[in-house]
């Protein structure tokens, strides 16, 4: 019996979970949760042992999601993914919106040639992430993400809440 009732209680909390995930989902679509950058940081910092889809089919598995960079440069240094079994060290750069890559000009900038993933909450351009260096680096597009691995979901509850919060005290 006590089997049976942790069993279903599981498959509510899995439910719930879904739930949540749609209605994040459906509320970052429609523009009623606008997260910042140190928002979508956050989300990455938590992915550890996870495994992703880059906007171009990759997979991509997070083993360190590096360290945070407070200076100038790259969001976060020094992390460690393997993308489509290949071992992978090097910088990520966190953007709300994939062009702000090329809208700060990090094409540019020869501090970002050591990116090996751009992630953001939404890919909003057809252009690849191009280093000036030439090289191609693969994009996470997390609300994507969130919305096919609910399971990617729980430890950014309290992204959804503050959201949510601040969302209902503007109306």
């Amino acid at each position: 019996m006590q089997r049976f009732q942790a069993l279903r209680k599981l498959l509510q909390n899995l439910e719930n979970i879904c739930k949540l995930a749609n209605i994040f989902y459906a509320m970052i679509t429609r523009n009623r949760i606008k997260l910042s950058e140190k928002e979508v940081a956050l989300i990455w910092d938590q992915l550890v042992g996870k495994e992703l889809v880059s906007t171009e089919g990759e997979t991509v598995n997070v083993i360190y999601p590096g360290r945070s960079n407070g200076a100038n440069g790259p969001d976060f240094q020094d992390a460690v993914i393997v993308v489509e079994s290949r071992l992978t060290k090097g910088d990520v750069e966190v953007h709300v919106v994939s062009s702000d890559w090329y809208r700060h000009r990090h094409n540019t900038d020869a501090a970002y040639n050591n990116v090996i993933l751009h992630v953001v909450i939404w890919h909003d351009c057809s252009s690849v992430t191009s280093l000036q260096s030439d090289k191609i680096v693969p994009v996470i597009c997390l609300a994507e993400q969130l919305r096919y691995q609910a399971y990617l979901l729980p430890n950014t509850e309290f992204l959804v809440f503050e959201s949510w919060t601040t969302w209902i005290c503007r109306l």
